[in-house]
């Protein structure tokens, strides 16, 4: 398996990807969704409370971050953060 990004870089599956590496990923995925207000975007602003997104918006949001890295994030329970993202995100790919 590899995993694959927006920018076209591969990596193989036993790769780990880094910490900061996932947090820029993860934080252009959330800069390109209809919804997220930039300006108030932070590791701990809550999808719902401070962007005013839907729990669809947030599986959705979920499902183009697993776009971006190739992999298959579980989706329960629902993060409301982009702390909790980018720690699922990273607990998925790197063990």
């Amino acid at each position: 398996m590899t995993l694959a990004s927006s920018d076209g870089m591969q990596l193989a599956s036993h790769e780990s990807v880094s910490y900061q590496q996932i947090e820029e990923r993860v934080f252009l995925v959330l800069k390109l969704f209809d919804g997220i207000n930039i300006g108030l975007l932070t590791l701990e602003s809550h999808f719902i409370n401070v962007h005013g997104l839907t729990e669809l918006d947030i599986v959705e949001i979920i499902g183009l971050t697993e776009d971006e890295f190739g992999v298959e994030l579980n989706e329960d329970p629902l993060v409301y953060t982009p702390q909790e993202l980018i720690d699922l995100v990273d607990s998925t790919i790197n063990g």
